[in-house]
């Protein structure tokens, strides 16, 4: 019988019950945004998106952006900008991108640190209102700590481990 210290879990968005809330289904229209395939300097932006979406926006971390294009964004003829810490895609003419999944764009970039991380996600449907959206983790870079010294081989102070001349030198 019961004694009182049964725990019959949580209740999910379905009205099932899980004794673990990440057991719980996904919900429908659910949205995740998070890093794909990663290149040499160059990383795709994967996209799973449970209704279409409308224009997007996210930063990023440890990384300084050169260019975006490519994935799905191009395929529906999104304008794609970047900063070198932020992408904005939206269409002039009201395309969006279906639900699916696949790469929304794929960023090139120099690392500035040796981790990536995607923030300040904001996706938003057709019509402008924000969707709730999941974010994966960060993703290892290949960076290294530039070594700042004299690079001239006929300094007195020349530093051969040197990656990078110090302010004044040429």
């Amino acid at each position: 019988g019961d004694n009182g210290c049964c725990d019959y879990g949580t209740m999910c968005w379905d009205g099932s019950y899980e004794c673990d809330t990440s057991d719980c289904p996904d919900e429908p229209g659910a949205t995740y945004i998070g890093f794909g395939d990663q290149g040499d300097g160059s990383v795709a932006i994967y996209l799973e998106n449970g209704q279409a979406v409308g224009g997007f926006q996210f930063g990023v971390t440890g990384m300084s952006i050169t260019g975006a294009s490519g994935g799905s964004a191009d395929d529906n003829g999104f304008t794609v900008s970047a900063s070198s810490t932020t992408v904005l895609g939206f269409s002039f003419t009201g395309g969006t991108i279906p639900a699916g999944s696949g790469n929304l764009t794929v960023i090139t970039f120099a690392a500035t640190s040796g981790e990536g991380c995607l923030d300040d996600v904001v996706l938003s449907d057709p019509n402008g209102n924000e969707l709730e959206v999941d974010v994966g983790g960060c993703i290892e870079l290949d960076y290294e700590q530039p070594v700042e010294g004299c690079m001239d081989m006929d300094a007195c102070n020349y530093d051969a481990d040197a990656t990078e001349a110090c302010e004044g030198d040429n």
